[in-house]
């Protein structure tokens, strides 16, 4: 079971319980230990582990005081370990954690946003299910990458793990910037109706499918998308990488 938490931040930083056993719970990204120790105690669980996806204060500054009163793990990937402390577990690219039933969580090493980022994919059995994906890709979006990551290693990570990812999967952002990518979305392609739709709407959990209709960092090939930035005979990496930049500006 997921509970995704909106946290009290101008960032909008989204947090996560995951119950991967009867009231045993992991978190990811804890911003406000004050929220997430209230979902814990409100059912009378326990905090087992904390993961980071990666090493920005926003996504850890919850830590020290969940690990005081949990007394619990805390797991980052291993180039983390020089800026969060206390971590007792790495996670390193490819692992599988066993869940409850026949639910795993796969690590993917997926830098970009920074050198030090992992995505979580939840799989049943061997089927992906849904994803944590941090800062390195939001509903309409992508991370930047000016506090430590590079765009072209986040158009590798885009390319090998989130654009090969089923339709059905469900997406976990580390913020909730949907509206705001979604007004940059229009003004590239103005005739996005799906974005139109959403715009209108509160945001919500976005399916792979979902994003592959809005998403302009999914959408390379797009020759509208093309012409709006007179890239006309440019390579996927290079659009990619424009937009990152107009994203920036915007």
């Amino acid at each position: 079971m997921i509970t995704q938490i909106k946290t009290n931040s101008p960032l909008q930083n989204f947090s996560y319980l995951i119950e991967y056993q009867k009231g045993k719970f992991w978190c990811l990204d804890p911003f406000d230990a004050g929220q997430i120790n209230e979902e814990v105690e409100k059912r009378g669980g326990q905090l087992e582990v904390i993961i980071n996806s990666h090493d920005h204060w926003d996504h850890y500054q919850g830590n020290e005081e969940l690990l005081s009163r949990w007394k619990c793990e805390l797991w980052a990937h291993p180039k983390a370990l020089e800026i969060i402390p206390h971590v007792s577990r790495t996670l390193n690219a490819s692992e599988s954690i066993a869940m409850n039933g026949n639910f795993s969580l796969e690590i993917l090493d997926t830098p970009g946003h920074t050198f030090a980022h992992i995505s979580l994919l939840v799989k049943e059995h061997d089927t992906p299910k849904s994803i944590f994906s941090g800062d390195t890709f939001f509903n309409a979006g992508v991370g930047n990458c000016r506090n430590g990551g590079d765009p072209k290693a986040l158009y590798q990570t885009i390319k090998k793990y989130y654009e090969t990812l089923p339709d059905e999967v469900l997406v976990y952002p580390g913020h909730d910037y949907l509206h705001n990518n979604l007004k940059f979305t229009l003004s590239l392609d103005k005739e996005n109706e799906r974005a139109k739709e959403l715009l209108k709407k509160p945001a919500q959990v976005m399916s792979m499918k979902d994003e592959k209709n809005y998403n302009l960092f999914l959408r390379l090939q797009s020759e509208s998308l093309k012409k709006s930035l007179t890239l006309n005979s440019s390579s996927e990496e290079d659009i990619f990488i424009e937009l990152r930049r107009r994203r920036d500006q915007w």
